[in-house]
């Protein structure tokens, strides 16, 4: 939301349009949290924030209608010029940048180009919500007075504006002849005048005043009329060569690919139009990095594919065997992206992230069922049909049960609310549904072509197959020794148990904890301010050679710079913001090219240049979730103390800060150091001389101010008419005291008589959040330290330095952190609860599940040992790994139990039980643990972009399963001997107290 209120300090539009506007937007429903800023050009712009899971539209409604009841407590001058509302995502696209290779057209020109022409269709293409021109020159018919003629005339400003008001006015003049008309009228005609003017000759020759003797004042005669820009107060250059830089952004539930292609397709098809001497450029572009990621993670894809079917082929060494499984792929990733086009999903990160897991997991239902019929085809001699309806016999019950307790666990958690539900709800329905495929599979596609395709094997004689049965057969009867050894001395099993249980709390203690992992998205930004006060004209020279230098670095591209606009200060003269642009990632492939390290290197280049105060930061790693990829912090003044307070207290926040081990580079661009005048009205003196302050507020506002006046059309749209004091009579202070205002009377009294002017110091624009006068800080985490340490840090900081009258909140990127905070071991405990629940029905036991649901805590440990090992905190995507770990660690038990419950139900003993079911077992459990960790492994060693998600993932399910195919294979069956064993024995206890009340009844 946006307004203007033309000539106001920041201070009066926070008072006379953020506090009405805010007080009545405040809870709107749905809203997370609002954010204004107030700026001393009269500028005012509002942003409500609404939770991921509202409805736009019905959210966009509710904005309206709160601000209707806000539109009577505004300055009529506010209301005139409209309020804009616009919704939109914060994500932006991309900039589209403007330029004019033969110098041949200014700024004036190629803004209004592209505001007449592209941007209106580019905000026609469907997902496209707003496009943004940074530094927009906007059309205005600028009317520079000259207060020294006005003066001689006996003229105020007012008399100027009057007569432009009511001689460029719109002719609304009726027609003649028109119905009802006298009998027989045989014409009708529509009377047509020229009302508004639209060409600077017309407002030239406006008439300002007359008299008896024929003299005339036309505007000509005390101003300059041009056409030209509504504001001047912004520039911008592409590569050091001028250019209008426009942004777009996308609407919240479009595809940002598709409506970017949509977009480079519209800019084709302008460009034959385009005049002369104009041509475009697409510097930054944020779906490149998605096209990237997709790419680099298509390519985990097929590797993983090819690396799943050759496990397949060394344990089964029969391509007719390896054929089975490996259709299982295809059919259950087709019928996932069938799925997820029913379902409204698109193809992200988070989906290919699950895609490529699923791989390792799709296939483990059929290798069951296969290494199964495989299995008693050799022991057994059977045919492959009868060796087919005798396995399904033995693995129908584990494939349901384990395809279950993945679902059980993960449907729940997609249900959670706010950005880290939709994370996880994508992930877990592509996981769940291709799992769920797989296993259908495996019932039914899987079974058919083992009694179709599969023929008794040959053994091999020679070659590095017979090797690796011999090594696969001395691991297996070392495994059964070990194991048996174990079950006999349980207690050694139990001790090593709770060691792990130990270890596993240990380093859950100390691994940190962070939301998203920073991501090299192919750009970083650099914020640039130079001293308070300075003029647009040291902005742009400092842009330039910051420009300079980066285009003489290494890995750097193209360079898009802003000035008079930032996005961590918003506007101002003093303030800019660059967009470094870097090459391909393919060509930036050694470490010092990485993104951390060119941010770090353009630091140390521009922190040379002494004019200016610039900072280099990475973008957040969720595009619109935020501007910088560090904390928010926002300060709040609980009693909307002064600017210079509020500084004062943020001064010595970011000092402490600074200072603290857990953070770096904590900064603030807030500042109330801004030079300004303050005039002290002489009121008494002014009564005398007969001039009221709300006339001489008036003059001064249409001299210094930009005056709104009317519009004209141009065209074939509606621009502003301005008025104010030409350049050179508004230079200093001593301008001010020169100008005259009107008395009661008709005198002109000059200003100084009427005033006395002091320089005082103030804020350029003043920030609110929730209602609150506030300010950002923004910071890192340290070296060593995670994101979630650096809020901690902050938090401890603020409750120690902070005086009475203070608070802070959290927002963008660090709020849904901080939201997410502790989920992880909500998550966790919940998926076990689920997970044991299922079991407890499936077995129809509440110690026997036991075995399989401690047997997580092993490939926990192993998770978290990944994490420590590699430095890595515990963000979202390792926490999504966590939970996934539940269901494939219970996977492997799963199909240990239930064999050797089957086996106990035969009659055999639970020791012999338990190895004989991990006997039976081990191959198949060893060939599914290979496939998905080899699958894995890809995102474990993953570079390129995306690379930083996908590792997090990898190594946190790649080590966990490690510990599970390795540590839990011997834990497993010692826990199922333990707990059978109690079963066992308070069975008896009941057994007996039964036949003693059966006996102690019969006599």
């Amino acid at each position: 939301m946006s307004a203007v209120y033309p000539g106001a300090s920041a201070q009066v539009v926070k008072d006379t349009i953020a506090a009405p506007i805010e007080q009545e937007m405040n809870g709107v429903e749905d809203m997370l949290y609002m954010a204004s800023t107030s700026t001393n050009d009269g500028s005012y712009s509002l942003e409500v924030t609404f939770d991921v899971d509202s409805d736009p539209d019905i959210d966009q409604v509710n904005v309206q209608n709160r601000l209707q009841l806000a539109e009577s407590q505004l300055p009529p001058e506010v209301v005139a010029q409209g309020i804009e509302v616009r919704r939109r995502s914060s994500d932006m696209l991309g900039v589209v940048s403007f330029v004019s290779p033969g110098g041949s057209h200014d700024r004036l020109f190629l803004s209004n180009y592209i505001s007449r022409t592209i941007k209106d269709t580019l905000q026609r293409v469907d997902g496209v919500s707003d496009v943004y021109v940074f530094g927009e020159y906007e059309y205005s018919m600028r009317i520079w007075m000259n207060p020294d003629k006005l003066t001689a005339l006996g003229m105020s400003p007012d008399v100027v504006i009057n007569a432009i008001r009511q001689q460029n006015i719109q002719a609304t003049l009726g027609s003649v002849g028109t119905a009802p008309s006298v009998p027989g009228q045989q014409m009708q005609y529509t009377i047509n005048a020229k009302g508004r003017l639209d060409s600077v000759a017309g407002f030239e020759e406006i008439i300002v005043r007359t008299n008896s003797q024929g003299g005339v004042v036309r505007v000509k005669d005390v101003a300059e009329v041009e056409l030209g820009s509504k504001s001047y107060n912004a520039g911008g250059n592409l590569d050091n060569s001028e250019a209008i830089h426009m942004a777009l952004y996308r609407s919240s539930d479009a595809n940002a690919i598709e409506t970017m292609q949509q977009v480079r397709a519209v800019l084709q098809q302008q460009k034959p139009n385009m005049p002369d001497d104009v041509d475009y450029a697409i510097p930054y572009d944020t779906t490149s990095y998605v096209q990237e990621a997709i790419k680099e993670i298509s390519f985990t894809l097929l590797l993983t594919f090819g690396l799943v079917v050759l496990v397949i082929f060394v344990f089964l060494q029969n391509i007719r065997a390896t054929l089975i499984p490996a259709a299982a792929i295809p059919v259950s990733i087709i019928g996932t992206f069938a799925a997820l086009s029913a379902l409204g999903l698109n193809i992200n990160t988070i989906t290919l992230f699950a895609l490529i897991l699923a791989i390792g997991l799709v296939v483990d239902d059929a290798i069951v069922v296969v290494e199964n019929v495989y299995r008693i085809m050799e022991e057994e001699d059977l045919e492959p049909k009868a060796a087919t309806m005798k396995a399904m016999s033995q693995v129908t019950g584990p494939i349901i049960a384990t395809t279950l307790v993945l679902l059980a666990i993960f449907v729940p958690i997609a249900f959670m609310p706010g950005i880290t539900g939709l994370l996880y709800k994508q992930f877990g329905v592509t996981l769940c549904v291709s799992v769920l495929i797989s296993s259908l599979c495996a019932l039914t596609l899987s079974p058919a072509m083992c009694g179709v395709i599969l023929k008794k094997a040959q053994p091999h004689q020679r070659g590095p197959l017979v090797w690796f049965n011999k090594y696969l057969d001395f691991s297996r009867n070392t495994y059964i020794k070990i194991v048996a050894w174990l079950i006999r001395k349980a207690a050694v099993g139990v001790i090593l148990f709770l060691l792990i249980v130990g270890g596993a709390w240990f380093m859950s203690e100390r691994i940190p904890t962070s939301f998203l992992p920073k991501e090299d998205k192919g750009a970083f930004l650099i914020d640039v301010q130079l001293p308070e006060g300075a003029t647009l004209e040291r902005t742009i020279e400092v842009t330039s050679e910051a420009t300079r230098r980066l285009l003489a670095m290494d890995g750097i591209e193209r360079v898009i710079a802003v000035d008079g606009f930032s996005l961590l200060s918003g506007r101002a003269e003093n303030v800019g913001f660059v967009i470094a642009d870097l090459e391909p990632w393919g060509e930036r492939t050694s470490e010092d090219l990485h993104i951390d390290a060119l941010v770090q290197k353009s630091s140390a280049v521009l922190n040379s240049i002494s004019t200016a105060s610039i900072r280099a930061f990475v973008p957040p790693p969720i595009q619109g979730l935020g501007v910088t990829g560090g904390f928010d912090f926002r300060l709040q003044a609980l009693e909307d103390q002064a600017p210079q307070e509020l500084a004062a207290v943020a001064m010595g926040l970011v000092g402490a800060a600074n200072q603290h081990p857990a953070l770096s580079m904590v900064y603030t661009t807030y500042s109330a150091d801004t030079p300004q005048l303050w005039l002290d009205l002489k009121r008494t003196r002014m009564e005398e001389l007969g001039v009221s302050a709300a006339n001489l507020f008036s003059t001064l506002n249409q001299h210094l101010g930009s005056q709104y006046v009317n519009d004209f059309n141009l065209y074939g749209r509606t621009y502003q008419v301005k008025v104010r004091a030409k350049e050179n009579f508004r230079k200093n202070q001593e301008d001010v005291k020169d100008l005259y205002v009107s008395s009661i009377a008709g005198k002109e009294i000059p200003v100084e008589n009427l005033l006395d002017i002091s320089t005082i110091l103030g804020a350029k624009s003043i920030n609110r959040y929730n209602q609150f006068t506030s300010l950002s800080i923004n910071g890192q985490a340290a070296p060593g330290y995670s994101s979630g340490q650096a809020m901690e840090a902050m938090k401890e900081l603020a409750a120690e330095h902070l005086p009475p009258g203070y608070s802070f909140e959290w927002s963008t990127m660090s709020l849904q952190e901080q939201s997410a905070s502790g989920t992880v071991g909500y998550l966790f405990v919940l998926a076990l609860i689920f997970a044991y629940l299922f079991l407890v029905a499936q077995y129809e036991s509440w110690n026997l599940p036991l075995s399989i649901i401690l047997s997580v805590i092993v490939a926990t440990c192993g998770a978290l040992a990944g994490l420590l090992i590699t430095g890595l905190p515990m963000s979202i995507y390792a926490q999504i790994g966590m939970v996934l770990l539940v269901g494939l660690a219970a996977k492997n038990a799963i199909l240990i139990v239930e064999f050797a419950r089957d086996r106990k139900e035969e009659g055999i003993r639970t020791r012999d039980a338990a190895v004989e079911g991990a006997k039976l077992r081990f191959r198949a459990v060893l060939m599914t643990a290979l496939t998905f960790i080899l699958g894995v492994s890809p995102l474990v060693w993953a570079i390129g972009a995306g690379a930083a998600s996908r590792s997090h993932i990898g190594i946190v399910v790649f080590s966990g399963m490690i510990a599970a195919s390795t540590v839990a294979l011997f834990i497993i069956p010692v826990l199922y001997y333990l707990l059978q064993s109690l079963r066992d024995k308070s069975s008896a206890r009941k057994q007996r107290r039964r036949e003693r009340l059966a006996n102690h009844t019969a006599k």
